[in-house]
């Protein structure tokens, strides 16, 4: 009877002739068995096996789990979760690659009837669209999948400790780059291989879809008896659901160093009142900042937002934050737009942050928050 490891070394071996790309990811994670997940999980650098459940596999299931726990991988999903629910994230992201990894009948296995698959869900589809799409519904499909994975409890776990967030996510970039250009050059030319090349080539995130999300979670943050949770009022049990009826401000940080121009803040101003429309922040507090805070404007619901250039010295970030706490603001969110020259050791707040990076150097990374990338 094959042992659990060598079970994995065949399935790594057949991965290898139905998608060398996927392969080679997989290949460069560190692998480990151990009953601390009840079935897989990765974190972007290395991926867990549950011994018993690798047994309970066929060759050909086992084949499945290797290339969706790389697919998670490829598809940076544990770096781009931001402030979304993490259950629910899990099982947009396990739909994505189901549906992508059946595209192809028997190429990468056969999928364990325990995974994640959603009629409406296709491989072209961004992670990101279909988490909202699921957020409509949310207790529907929390009911039926949990937080995804292949028993219900996700196969998602947070990025490399042993690292920042961002150096990992650069570290994995890099290594997903590399071998999909070394697949594209060798001739591979799967539609799977040109949407991750795309992916790599695009920002890492759409900072509006993180802004809304960043938003959109923090609406949902206390329980309430005024909504049961009707996932379980068949149980005749009835609980209360997540519930905000009204959300903090939303609080923009603008580098005023001469990291953007006018045209550039026009932009982003019409981008985030269309945010303020859809999510309705308390107001949208704009702090105007370079070496010191030159400038606060204030839009109250409904305002459309304007951005004015100011300012010009030099730049520092942590009088934002000095700020926030002075006007005695609980934000929702903090979006920080900046080319990230700045000094970046000081304490995070408890509240979410967003950088967003503009005409920034790749390796200028937070020590707190996620950085996100701002094409204007």
């Amino acid at each position: 009877m094959q042992s659990a490891e060598q079970k994995l070394e065949l399935a790594a071996g057949r991965l290898v002739l139905a998608m060398p790309f996927v392969a080679t990811i997989f290949s460069s994670m560190r692998r480990e068995l151990t009953d601390q997940v009840p079935t897989a999980a990765t974190n972007g650098l290395s991926v867990k096996f549950n011994p018993e459940f690798v047994d309970k596999l066929t060759v050909d299931e086992l084949i499945f789990v290797c290339a969706h726990e790389a697919m998670h991988v490829i598809l940076l999903h544990s770096y781009r979760l931001g402030e979304r629910n993490p259950e629910l994230w899990n099982i947009a992201g396990d739909a994505v690659i189901n549906a992508a990894l059946i595209e192809t009948p028997g190429l990468f296995g056969t999928m364990p009837k325990a995974g994640v698959l959603i009629d409406w869900v296709k491989p072209e589809h961004d992670t990101e669209w279909v988490y909202q799409k699921l957020y409509e519904s949310a207790e529907k499909y929390a009911e039926k999948y949990g937080a995804g994975g292949f028993d219900g409890s996700g196969d998602l776990e947070q990025a490399d400790a042993d690292k920042s967030e961002a150096e990992s996510e650069l570290e994995v970039r890099t290594l997903i780059t590399q071998a999909a250009k070394a697949a594209y050059a060798a001739g591979t030319q799967s539609a799977l291989l040109g949407r991750v090349l795309g992916i790599l080539k695009s920002s890492t995130t759409d900072w509006k879809e993180e802004t809304r999300a960043m938003l959109t979670s923090s609406s949902r943050d206390d329980y309430t008896y005024r909504r049961f949770a009707r996932r379980f009022i068949g149980q005749d049990m009835y609980l209360p659901s997540l519930w905000s009826e009204s959300l903090g401000p939303l609080v923009l940080g603008i580098d005023t160093s001469g990291s953007m121009t006018q045209d550039q803040l026009n932009i982003i101003a019409g981008d985030v009142t269309r945010i303020a429309e859809d999510c309705k922040p308390a107001e949208v507090v704009v702090i105007y900042c370079d070496s010191s805070v030159n400038r606060v404007d204030r839009f109250a619901q409904g305002e459309d937002v304007v951005l004015r250039m100011c300012g010009g010295g030099g730049t520092a970030f942590h009088p934002v934050y000095n700020k926030v706490a002075e006007l005695d603001l609980v934000p929702a969110g903090l979006i920080y737009f900046t080319d990230m020259e700045g000094d970046f050791d000081f304490p995070g707040p408890d509240y979410p942050v967003l950088w967003g990076a503009v005409n920034a150097r790749q390796d200028l990374l937070p020590t707190f928050g996620r950085r996100v990338e701002v094409r204007v």
